[in-house]
C-alpha cells in the first residue's frame, strides 16, 4: 500500500467516525438544531438594537437559548399564510383548457425560479437535518400544513373555473401536497444542481412553451388528474388539512420579541449575502462537531487530524462532502435495484419503480441518509455550495446511467426535447422531499392508493405520470 493510499484510508475512517457524530445527536434526540442560525450572534443583535450584550443575557441565558429561540421564531414567521399567498393563480375568465395549462407553465416557472432564493425553503430544509422531539417537527408540520392549505384553495378555484374535478383515486388533498412538497424539493436541489435549477423542456415540439421540472408536474396534473366535474360537492368536500400547533407560541416578553424580530433580519440579511467564510458557514449547522471531538472519538492526537486537515474548515467541507456521499451510494444502489426492472418488463414497472425510489428515506435509516440536510441553509457560501453540489451531480449522473441503460434494454423512448437528465432530477427531488416531510408530518403523505391493481403513494402516482408523459407513444 502506497502513502498516498494509506492516507486515503485513514481520512476515510476518520470521516466515517466524524459523520458517526453527526449521527448521535440526531438519535439521541439532542436538540442541535440552534445552530442553524448560528451566524446570528448576539453581539450582532445588541448592535443593531443599541444594547449591550449583558442587556441580552438578563433575556437569554446562554446564546443557545437564544437561538433556539430565535429558530422558533422565525419558523412561526414562515407558517404565517402570506408567504403563501404572493402567487396568483387567478387565469381570468377563461375555461379553456389549453389556456389554463399555458397560464400554468408561466405560473410554475415562475414559482420555481422565486424559491431558488427563498429563505424559508432553505430554512424549512436544513432544519430538518436536526431532530428536537416534537417541539420543531410540530412548527414544520405546521408550515407545511400552511402551505398545502393554500395551494388546495388555488386548485379548488381552478377547478371551478374550467369545470373540473380530481380523478379518483386522487384527491384535490394528494394534489395539494405533491405540488407544495414538489417546490421545496426541487428548490433545495437546485441549489446544487443547475441540470435541476436551469432545466426547460419543450413538451409540444414548437420551441416556444418551456416547462421548468415544476411546470412539468403542474401540467401532468392538469392533463392526467382532472376530469369533467361531475357535481359540485366533489370539489369543495375534501379533507382540511389546517390544523393549530401543538406547541403554542411561547410567552415572549415585548423585548425578547424585539430582539427575536432583529435576529429575524438579521438572519435574513445575512443569508442573502457572501460575507460568510467558510468557517462560519459550516461551523454553524457542524459546530458541535470539531477537530478535538473527532480526535477523541479515533483516540488519536489533535495534531494527528491536523495533518490531514490543517484547519476546522476544512475538515467541515469534507465531513460535508462525505455524508452527501454516504446518503447518495445508499439512494443510488437502491434506485438503480428499481430502474433495472424498468429495463426487463418496460413501461409496466415504471409505476413500482417510481414507488420504491420515492419512498426510498421511509424504509431507510431515518437518521443518517438525511443528515446533510443541515448544510441547507449554508448553500448561499460557495464554498459549502460547491461541495454539496458535486457530490449531488454525481448521484444526478448515477441515476440518468441507469435510466439511460433501462430505457435502452426496453425499448422505451423519450420525447424529444427530453433528457434523462430532466428524469434523474425527478425523481432524486421527489425523494429528498418525501424524506424530509416523512420525518417532520408523515400523516400528510398519503400511501396504499388503490391504483391500476396495486397499492401506491400519491407521489408515485403523479411523478410516474410525469415520466410516462415524457416517453415516446408505443406504435
Amino acid at each position: 500500500m502506497t502513502a498516498g493510499s494509506r492516507r486515503d484510508e485513514t481520512k476515510n475512517r476518520y470521516l466515517t467516525q466524524a459523520a458517526e457524530l453527526v449521527r448521535r445527536p440526531l438519535v439521541a434526540g439532542v436538540a442541535t438544531f440552534p445552530f442553524a442560525v448560528a451566524h446570528v450572534t448576539i453581539a450582532d443583535v445588541a448592535a443593531a438594537m443599541g444594547v449591550t450584550r449583558p442587556q441580552l443575557y438578563k433575556l437569554w441565558p446562554s446564546r443557545y437559548d437564544y437561538w433556539e429561540d430565535l429558530t422558533y421564531y422565525i419558523s412561526l414567521a414562515s407558517v404565517d399564510p402570506d408567504n403563501y399567498q404572493d402567487t396568483d393563480f387567478d387565469t381570468g375568465a377563461t375555461a379553456d383548457i389549453e389556456d389554463v395549462l399555458d397560464f400554468t407553465r408561466l405560473a410554475l416557472n415562475e414559482i420555481q425560479t422565486e424559491m431558488l432564493t427563498d429563505p424559508f425553503v432553505l430554512l424549512r430544509t436544513s432544519l430538518v437535518g436536526y431532530t428536537d422531539g416534537t417541539r420543531l417537527t410540530n412548527i414544520l408540520a405546521a408550515a407545511d400544513r400552511q402551505g398545502v392549505a393554500a395551494i388546495e384553495e388555488k386548485i379548488v378555484a381552478v377547478c371551478r373555473q374550467v369545470g373540473r374535478e380530481v380523478v379518483p383515486p386522487l384527491t384535490i388533498l394528494d394534489v395539494a401536497v405533491v405540488l407544495f412538497c414538489m417546490a421545496d424539493g426541487l428548490s433545495a436541489l437546485g441549489r446544487l444542481s443547475g441540470r435541476v435549477s436551469d432545466a426547460r423542456i419543450d413538451l409540444d415540439g414548437t420551441g416556444e412553451r418551456l416547462h421548468g421540472l415544476y411546470a412539468c408536474v403542474g401540467r401532468t396534473v392538469l392533463l392526467n388528474f382532472l376530469q369533467p366535474r361531475t357535481s359540485d360537492a366533489s370539489v369543495i368536500d375534501r379533507p382540511d388539512v389546517t390544523r393549530p400547533l401543538k406547541s403554542p407560541a411561547p410567552d415572549w416578553s415585548s423585548q425578547q420579541i424585539a430582539a427575536l424580530s432583529v435576529g429575524h433580519r438579521l438572519f435574513l440579511e445575512q443569508r442573502g449575502s457572501a460575507v460568510h467564510s467558510v468557517g462560519d458557514a459550516t461551523g454553524g449547522p457542524l459546530g458541535y462537531v470539531s477537530i478535538a471531538q473527532l480526535a477523541s472519538a479515533a483516540k488519536v492526537s489533535r495534531q494527528a487530524i491536523n495533518k490531514i486537515w490543517p484547519t476546522q474548515e476544512a475538515f467541515r467541507i469534507d465531513l460535508l462532502r462525505h455524508l452527501h456521499r454516504t446518503q447518495a451510494d445508499l439512494f443510488v444502489q437502491a434506485a438503480k435495484r428499481s430502474i433495472r426492472s424498468i429495463g426487463r418488463r418496460g413501461r409496466p414497472a415504471l409505476l413500482p419503480a417510481v414507488e420504491a425510489i420515492v419512498n426510498w428515506h421511509a424504509v431507510a435509516d431515518p437518521n443518517q441518509p438525511l443528515s446533510h440536510l443541515a448544510f441547507a441553509s449554508a448553500y448561499q457560501n460557495s464554498a459549502v455550495r460547491d461541495a454539496g453540489g458535486r457530490e449531488v451531480e454525481a448521484t444526478l449522473d448515477g441515476l440518468s446511467a441507469a435510466l439511460a441503460a433501462a430505457f435502452k434494454a426496453s425499448h422505451l423512448q423519450l420525447r424529444p426535447g427530453v433528457a434523462v437528465d430532466h428524469i434523474a432530477g425527478l425523481l432524486k427531488a421527489a425523494a429528498l422531499v418525501v424524506g424530509r416531510v416523512h420525518r417532520t408530518d408523515p400523516e400528510l403523505l398519503r400511501t396504499q392508493i388503490p391504483f391500476r391493481g396495486g397499492a401506491y403513494s400519491a407521489f408515485a402516482i403523479v411523478v410516474e405520470a410525469v415520466i410516462d408523459s415524457s416517453l415516446e407513444t408505443p406504435t
